[in-house]
């Protein structure tokens, strides 16, 4: 698209960005193309790579005039690419200069999606949306870590150590599992950069305080034209979830913290009723394969789905009754680019949400969903402070592209062991210490410990 530059939008169809009329000879595999349309893709390069104008934005019109002839030999990907009114302009021998030249409110915000298609076998209520440019990722991770937005993080305790707290509270001493094996203690306040804040956390805003995710809710709409649930009435959403996760040298078994289900829903868990849509955006450095199932005890297989970072999903309707876990975190995937990327996290997830209903019918539990701690009188689980021992509240960067500042309070007041008590750690397996395996048995849930002998684990991604 005009909108990129011409590394960025090379590198997106695979292409090793060059100069000159060579570069459109050594055009690659676009993604999503199958062989016969990446054939067509580079012949149709080659006719434009003659064609296109030498001068003012050469490289635009050579990959514009590219994907019309592309589309007009059949290549999906590049149709997709085709910004309206390139064809007519093509058709009549030149390329409308109006096509090339975004307005400035595209060039400031510059998200939208490239592809949108359909994931749900039994209809079109779970569609996925791709393509977001790096420009766009990095704009919406930093205006979801915006300065001041409040929320709880947190390593790993055992559950040994998570029943000692519920016995001695504040009178015990612990131990919390951090990345690749270290420890993460804070005594009483410390302000640390985004890289440092251990497996996870998470914090909420408000839509209206996120430009950018404002533009991401009108960019599914602009790729889903056809979809009601993009747009009022059926969606109008007003609020932000954000969940960070580092995999920090654990390996999956199974599912990572096991198999949820959306319980922002006036419904019951799994039961079909209150559909209202709901946006799942990926951003950071791994690409994460999700899956999903209908039902979660009768249902042997998932269905997989792969999110790049950029990736956008949304659910309504039966969709949002199905359960979903994360199967896998791939953090060697070139999407993420790696330290290049200003995203220090293996995957964030960013979920647009409407809660217009669930204020109405569940008070008590749109104000559990919305807030900033966990409470621990309310908190079947012990999540506070099993998986979120600190608060966080963000103090921004110190330079427009530094890192991300946070500022993490020992809200618990814990106190900690100088060497850790050991034990089983229920999320994910660390060096020589065991995890928890779902497993189907007649359509029962089981678990098992499994025992993972000790290797050595990278100390960096």
């Amino acid at each position: 698209p005009p909108h990129m530059s011409r590394s960025s939008l090379f590198a997106y169809f695979g292409v090793r960005a060059m100069t000159g009329q060579n570069q459109a000879s050594h055009a690659g595999r676009p993604l999503g193309c199958n062989e016969v349309s990446a054939r067509r893709w580079v012949k149709c390069a080659d006719v434009a790579s003659a064609e296109a104008p030498t001068t003012g934005g050469a490289s635009v019109g050579l990959i514009e005039t590219a994907c019309v002839a592309a589309s007009m030999a059949g290549c999906t990907a590049a149709r997709r690419w085709q910004r309206p009114g390139t064809a007519r302009a093509a058709s009549r021998g030149r390329t409308s200069a109006m096509a090339l030249k975004p307005d400035v409110a595209e060039r400031d915000v510059d998200i939208r999606f490239q592809d949108c298609e359909s994931l749900d076998p039994y209809g079109n209520e779970l569609l996925c949306f791709r393509g977001l440019t790096f420009d766009a990722q990095d704009a919406l991770f930093r205006s979801v870590f915006a300065e001041g937005c409040e929320g709880e993080a947190g390593g790993l305790m055992t559950k040994e150590e998570r029943a000692k707290w519920t016995e001695q509270g504040k009178a015990g001493e612990y131990t919390v599992e951090s990345c690749f094996g270290r420890k993460w203690h804070v005594e009483g306040e410390e302000v640390m950069p985004l890289a440092e804040m251990g497996f996870h956390g998470r914090h909420h805003l408000a839509l209206g305080q996120s430009e950018a995710c404002q533009a991401l809710v009108k960019a599914m709409q602009k790729a889903a034209p056809r979809c009601s649930a993009t747009r009022a009435p059926e969606f109008e959403p007003e609020y932000v979830a954000v969940s960070y996760e580092n995999l920090g040298g654990r390996v999956i078994k199974g599912t990572l913290c096991g198999t949820a289900y959306d319980d922002d829903r006036c419904s019951r868990r799994g039961e079909v009723g209150d559909g209202t849509p709901k946006a799942f955006l990926f951003l950071g450095r791994a690409a994460v394969t999700v899956g999903f199932k209908v039902d979660k005890y009768k249902d042997r297989k998932w269905m997989r789905v792969r999110m790049a970072p950029g990736d956008c999903l949304l659910r309504f309707g039966s969709a949002r009754a199905w359960c979903m876990g994360v199967l896998d975190i791939d953090s060697t995937a070139p999407e993420g680019r790696g330290d290049q990327n200003p995203c220090p996290f293996d995957f964030v997830h960013v979920k647009i949400m409407d809660h217009r209903r669930l204020q109405l019918e569940k008070r008590d539990l749109f104000a559990r969903v919305h807030a900033k701690r966990i409470d621990p009188r309310d908190d079947k689980f012990n999540m506070n402070p099993g998986c979120f021992q600190y608060a966080y509240t963000i103090q921004g960067a110190e330079t427009p592209e530094g890192p991300i500042k946070a500022k993490v309070v020992n809200d618990n007041g814990m106190r900690f062991a100088a060497v850790s008590s050991g034990g089983t750690l229920g999320h994910g397996v660390t060096l020589a210490q065991a995890c928890y395996v779902d497993v189907q048995a007649d359509g029962k849930k089981k678990k098992k410990k499994t025992p993972v002998a000790a290797r050595p684990v990278a100390a960096s991604r």
